[in-house]
């Protein structure tokens, strides 16, 4: 499961503003500008991948997105899940 409380560099809870392949979770706009592996999200997207990770499997759904946070979503999401597949299938 990704970290999401907080920068998963420097323990910073604010101005999260990444999503960090490498360091699996949110890295904030400081330590997120360093990572090569770090695609960039709006506060929108932080607050839907929280959702989702810590939602009931019956509410996960239930939240809006605009087309660009769609993008944004499926994106983190199609990059961390195939680098978890690739990993898994290394192992």
């Amino acid at each position: 499961m990704p970290k999401i409380k907080e920068c998963v560099k420097c323990k910073q809870k604010e101005k999260i503003a990444y999503f960090s392949i490498a360091d699996d979770g949110f890295k904030c706009e400081q330590c997120g500008r360093i990572d090569k592996s770090a695609i960039s999200i709006s506060p929108t997207v932080v607050d839907a991948i929280k959702y989702i990770v810590s939602a009931p499997d019956k509410k996960i759904y239930s939240f809006n997105l605009n087309g660009e946070e769609i993008a944004e979503l499926g994106l983190v999401s199609k990059v961390y899940f195939n680098e978890k597949i690739d990993n898994e299938e290394l192992e």
